[in-house]
């Protein structure tokens, strides 16, 4: 697809149906050793969850014993094999993804299917893993950026799961049956699994993950629920959680926006990036190279299925962190009542143009951004509207945006540390 004389590879896969009718998309690369097999279950999420990190850790309990295997025969076998696992839990959907060489197909495909099929949730392993999960959240417990992700996403919204907090001793109340009913409910299912593949997928391979997986009769209902989405109400007093033996402060400002159904989504990625969202962004040059406040700061945006986030962190001196804050206002002030230079805005132009190219460079990227788009409902077509709306944007549209959006009166503050 041309989008203004570049040229974006498309996003839409070939596809092919197992016989239980589990969708099969494929980007085919037959110059590629290694295939990227990608198992996405599109309600074993956060907000399905009945107690905090099932969903997370049902993920990771796929390879942890099946009915014909032990944790220990599956990860030999992925270690004999040099097979490489990946896996995602968010707040709206899961994945887990197996890296292998083409080669090895038929023998690691058995394993595989057991992982995604026939898992057992031994209790032994479970309760390994449960502990290095605790372990693990108490050292994040500790930290100041930790503590205040969670507090500005809790904020933000109140009694929803995208701001549900869990804490460590959440995992002491983890059982085998929450994983395994979490599992029959929401990645058992029919309607629950897609499978991404990339690389060397040629008729063979399909038909050899068809006898595995397609085989299987899949449960005919998804279970989902929908959540109403809390009103935002800004906070309008710094939040403030003190650790006095912290060297430095973290800091976490941002609002709920809109989310990519919305016309003003992509548009407000390119304020974004001018905001804070590149290392040549108005927070980099004010709070790191001119102020020396941070080492780093960014803005990001993010969207879950209806509202956005945009959100601000950095770690800053201990000392100036107020001064920090003030400075993060008058950049959006800045944005507000002046309208961006022709230069920046042609920079930052050339930054996302190129950002987009990398991001769906080989079928690789295909897979991994197409599971992106299809988990949150969002067209094939993202990249190349996303470029039409870079190449057509001009300053007067980043100014009206900034004065809906960037209003430092509608945002939460958040500080973590010595405060």
């Amino acid at each position: 697809m041309k989008t203004n004389n570049i040229k974006l590879p498309s996003l839409k896969p070939e596809m092919a149906n197992l016989d239980n009718q589990t969708p099969f998309a494929y980007f085919n690369n037959k110059e590629m050793n290694v295939v990227r097999l990608e198992f996405m279950f599109g309600n074993a999420s956060k907000v399905h969850q009945n107690k905090p990190f099932v969903a997370m850790t049902a993920n990771a309990m796929l390879t942890e014993g099946t009915e014909n295997f032990t944790a220990f025969q599956i990860a030999e076998a992925f270690d004999y094999f040099g097979a490489f696992i990946e896996r995602v839990a968010n707040a709206e959907s899961s994945s887990i993804v197996f890296y292998f060489l083409k080669k090895h197909a038929q023998r690691i495909i058995p394993y595989i299917e057991e992982t995604i099929l026939r898992p057992n949730f031994p209790e032994n392993e479970l309760n390994i893993a449960n502990e290095r999960h605790k372990q693990q959240q108490q050292i994040n417990e500790q930290k100041t950026g930790f503590i205040a992700s969670n507090k500005f996403y809790k904020s933000i919204f109140p009694s929803h799961p995208y701001g549900l907090v869990g804490t460590a001793q959440d995992f002491d109340l983890l059982n085998q049956n929450d994983i395994s009913t979490f599992y029959d409910d929401f990645m058992a299912q029919q309607n629950a699994l897609t499978i991404i593949a990339s690389g060397n997928i040629d008729d063979s391979f399909i038909a050899l993950v068809n006898r595995s997986i397609g085989s299987s009769p899949r449960k005919q209902k998804t279970m989902q629920q929908t959540i109403e989405i809390p009103q935002y109400i800004p906070q309008t007093e710094l939040l403030k959680v003190n650790m006095a033996a912290a060297n430095q402060v973290s800091l976490r400002l941002g609002k709920q926006t809109v989310s990519y159904n919305s016309e003003e989504y992509l548009p407000l990625k390119v304020l974004n990036c001018v905001f804070g969202g590149y290392f040549g962004s108005r927070l980099m040059s004010n709070i790191r190279e001119q102020k020396g406040l941070s080492y780093g700061i960014n803005s990001s945006l993010f969207t879950y299925s209806n509202v956005g986030v945009i959100s601000v962190s950095a770690d800053v001196k201990a000392s100036e962190y107020e001064l920090a804050i003030k400075e993060i206002m008058k950049e959006m002030k800045a944005l507000q009542s002046e309208k961006v230079e022709s230069d920046e805005l042609n920079r930052v132009k050339n930054y996302l143009k190129g950002e987009i190219l990398r991001s769906l460079d080989g079928s690789f990227d295909l897979g991994e951004r197409y599971g992106y788009l299809i988990s949150r409902g969002i067209s094939t077509d993202y990249f190349s509207n996303y470029l039409d709306v870079v190449n057509s944007i001009t300053a007067e549209d980043l100014q009206h945006l900034a004065s809906t959006y960037l209003t430092p009166e509608s945002f939460t503050c958040v500080a973590v540390g010595k405060v």
